[in-house]
């Protein structure tokens, strides 16, 4: 497994590997650290397959999340995603007058709905 497809899995997993310390001092985590924090995460990347596993789990899981926050525009549709995964959660609409729609998301509400 190469370095820079486990730079690749940690940064798609939301570590930082590399920052800049108080100092102005570049700094960065080696492989091997990051190999055993992307494996207590849940990501094992000991080998091609295993982390080709992992950056597939990823991408599932970002494309299955929506963001917490969503502006829209009146008469508009928006794109909500694999609403499945949502069936039964709440959501609040805040309008611009100040006032507030509060439901919940139907469990039949389907796939990709916009």
């Amino acid at each position: 497994m190469s370095d820079r497809h486990i730079l690749d899995l940690a940064r798609a997993a939301g570590l930082a590997p590399e920052w800049t310390d108080a100092f102005g001092k570049p700094q960065q985590v080696k492989p091997d650290g990051l190999r055993a924090i992307l494996e207590a995460l849940g990501f094992p990347c000991g080998s091609e397959e295993q982390a080709r596993d992992s950056q597939a789990r990823l991408a599932q899981q970002e494309s299955d999340m929506v963001p917490p926050l969503i502006t829209a525009e009146v008469g508009q549709p928006v794109a909500l995603g694999a609403l499945r995964t949502l069936a039964g959660q709440s959501y609040r609409i805040e309008l611009e007058d100040g006032g507030q729609l509060d439901g919940r998301i139907a469990d039949d509400a389907g796939h990709g709905i916009t």
